[in-house]
């Protein structure tokens, strides 16, 4: 099977929708809040990683990797440099950056000792997914290789979500430890593409669509902290989204662009929003009293354009073709698959 436009356009709403809560998280240490409750970021926050993790597996369940050792090998090593790597690269200069900028600006999370020795393996701040998406490919690439039923598979990752699910709220448990109940949500999305059973009636994710709505409106209600309600938002959402997306065969250019280069919005998006933070410092913006939306809209358009900057300019200027790699390493050496 190929990639085809509307995953990429999908991958491409999944990474926006998660720049867009991070830029509310950003404001909010700024002190910058908006005025009433809090309801549009809660319900961008309900779901916008498991359908990023979902978006992950789909894409993942493309092809049969390995029929052999060797290929499980060459897969293994890819998941390594292309993702792992990365996320290492990335972490370890965030986490420096931190230290420099925690003498210009206010809020922002100063690492210790303890957190870089953690870095290896839990990322550091949103590079957190990296790592764990790391660790959730590096096991279900060991499940493929090993295990040959598919209700294996799957009885696997539900037995890790009902086990660990629980602790969300608690700090019994790692943070690595937790999050590798999104290994559900890409094992769904690895199941849908790899046996073609999404359904592409507009019918059944606007259904979909409001039975989530529906979870996430009683769960606001109760303080976000009813697992039941809070998996049912986000897997109904989830679903919502790629058959809405199927059906309409939505492949707008922007999204689609966006998908691409998800990695590049993902790994350097965060320093869009230090530099507009460090505008808005450094210009004493804050004279002005902006309205709360038109600064996260600003915040927003910086958070997008500095990594969409960055691939114009990589793919553009022949000196700079070198940066692709910090992103995709992947691509440095393309090895012939076993």
């Amino acid at each position: 099977m190929k990639r085809d436009a509307v995953s990429d356009a999908l991958r491409g709403f999944a990474i926006i929708v998660v720049v867009f809560g991070h830029v509310y998280g950003w404001l909010d240490v700024m002190s910058i809040s908006f005025e009433g409750d809090k309801v549009v970021p809660a319900f961008v926050f309900t779901f916008h990683m498991p359908l990023f993790f979902m978006m992950s597996g789909y894409v993942h369940g493309l092809k049969e990797h390995f029929q052999s050792g060797e290929q499980y090998k060459y897969y293994f090593k890819k998941n390594v440099i292309s993702i792992y790597i990365p996320c290492l690269f990335f972490s370890y200069l965030q986490a420096f950056l931190n230290l420099l900028m925690s003498f210009y600006l206010e809020g922002v999370n100063v690492p210790s000792v303890y957190d870089f020795l953690l870095i290896p393996f839990s990322g550091f701040l949103n590079y957190w997914f990296l790592c764990e998406l790391f660790l959730v490919k590096s096991v279900h690439l060991l499940l493929e290789r090993y295990v040959k039923s598919e209700y294996i598979h799957m009885l696997f990752w539900l037995i890790v979500f009902i086990v660990i699910k629980p602790f969300t709220f608690s700090e019994i448990l790692p943070e690595f430890v937790i999050f590798f109940t999104y290994g559900l949500y890409f094992h769904i999305g690895f199941v849908m593409r790899r046996y073609n059973i999404l359904s592409e009636r507009l019918s059944y994710g606007i259904i979909l669509l409001l039975i989530g709505t529906a979870c996430f409106i009683v769960n606001y209600i109760y303080g976000n902290k009813n697992v039941i309600l809070q998996t049912g938002t986000a897997l109904c959402l989830s679903l919502a989204c790629f058959m809405i997306f199927y059906a309409l065969r939505i492949t707008n250019s922007f999204l689609v662009m966006c998908g691409l280069y998800s990695m590049v919005i993902y790994c350097i998006h965060n320093y869009g929003a230090v530099i507009f933070r460090l505008s808005y410092k450094l210009l004493n913006l804050q004279m002005f009293n902006l309205h709360a939306s038109l600064l996260f809209l600003m915040c927003f358009a910086f958070a997008l354009f500095i990594p969409l900057m960055t691939v114009w300019l990589y793919k553009n200027v022949k000196c700079l073709r070198w940066v692709e790699y910090i992103f995709y390493p992947g691509k440095y050496k393309r090895n012939p698959l076993p």
